[in-house]
């Protein structure tokens, strides 16, 4: 092998060592509740194009203190668990992700902490098998649908996006547009 080659080659073989020894730089952002609690907290990287990805865990709390969500990210697209809470503490959901789509089985349960949703998606991020729910009043009562591909083959296939009569009163349709506005934030 020539002088220069020999140079060359060591250049290349160092470039590359020095590539895959290089750490993230990451930066840290923070919002704050008004009275100063920590809301949002993520770290950044920003890359040689010039973009920005999320980092590691993204996290959000209640005004107290305590966690309201949390999913982990990896070269900005949503990587691992994803989990949230409700006010008083209680599980709210328990999420998987794989290279920003969702994956396995995902959980929802209620306030009370009894099980209120079973969904579970293939390699493709599309809802695939039998999706459970449980009435919220009666956890006896389970609604379920047979998904195939993302779509609903069989089954209660309003399970995932429930009908509000416009007869109810404004009290019980106000919680059933909770409900259905958290099944909506679960399912995101």
């Amino acid at each position: 092998m020539s002088p220069l080659k020999k140079v060359l080659s060591v250049l290349f073989i160092g470039a590359g060592l020095l590539a895959c020894s290089e750490e993230k730089k990451l930066e840290r952002r923070v919002v704050l509740h008004p009275n100063k609690a920590v809301w949002k907290e993520w770290n950044i990287e920003r890359t040689p194009k010039g973009d920005t990805l999320i980092q590691g865990p993204y996290k959000e709390f209640f005004w107290n203190g305590s966690p309201a969500q949390s999913t982990l990210y990896k070269d900005g697209k949503k990587e691992g668990s994803s989990q949230a809470w409700y006010d008083n503490n209680a599980l709210k959901w328990a999420k998987v992700y794989a290279a920003d789509k969702p994956t396995a089985e995902w959980h929802l349960y209620t306030r009370e902490g009894r099980a209120w949703m079973t969904i579970a998606f293939n390699d493709k991020g599309q809802i695939e098998g039998k999706v459970k729910a449980w009435d919220r009043v009666d956890a006896s009562t389970i609604y379920d649908a047979e998904f195939k591909g993302g779509e609903c083959v069989s089954g209660d296939c309003a399970v995932l996006n429930p009908v509000i009569p416009d007869d109810l009163p404004e009290s019980s349709k106000s919680v059933l547009l909770k409900d259905k506005e958290t099944v909506s934030a679960f399912l995101e």
